[in-house]
């Protein structure tokens, strides 16, 4: 049994894929909690919610807030893009071959092929992405959402039924 499908990554769907993997991450989530923290105090600082005076020039927590919060927004999207423009492989219309075996991936200009049992992890990324690491940093990404309903659906129970075949970490 095999299922072949063509598919092309968009721009705007790869920006959100990258915002939702940068922002479940721990550190990011600190830092964001940390500027909307020092933002709030200032805030209630102005409304006289704290002792008169306890603030003398809020001005530097303010900008520190706001600039940690819309720096890692603005970081996050720069890269994206950065990340979308570069790498040639995001660009091409994609053919996925998937076997019992293989994964194989063919773009304009190249062809990748591995083994289910060399993926590091399978996971689904809400209702848009299926994204197989190859390891911990390196992965290729299935963009359901560029997909037909009827392929979309035949991905899902191709991966439901095979993935007690693999030695893989997965969650779809």
């Amino acid at each position: 049994m095999y299922l072949q499908f063509n598919a092309q990554i968009r721009k705007k769907d790869f920006i959100r894929l990258f915002f939702t993997l940068t922002l479940r991450k721990p550190a990011i989530i600190v830092s964001i909690i940390l500027g909307l923290s020092l933002i709030v105090f200032v805030a209630l600082n102005y409304l006289n919610f704290f002792k008169p005076g306890l603030l003398k020039n809020p001005l530097f927590m303010l900008f520190i807030g706001f600039s940690s919060v819309l720096y890692l927004f603005f970081g996050i999207y720069r890269s994206a893009v950065k990340n979308f423009t570069l790498h040639e492989r995001l660009n091409q219309k994609l053919t996925y071959l998937l076997t019992e075996e293989n994964i194989s991936i063919t773009g304009e200009t190249f062809s990748n092929e591995f083994r289910w049992n060399a993926c590091y992890k399978i996971e689904r990324i809400g209702s848009d992405w299926i994204i197989l690491y190859s390891s911990k940093n390196i992965a290729n990404f299935l963009p359901i959402s560029s997909l037909r309903k009827e392929e979309a659906g035949q991905l899902m129970e191709f991966l439901a039924a095979h993935k007690s075949a693999w030695a893989t970490k997965i969650s779809v």
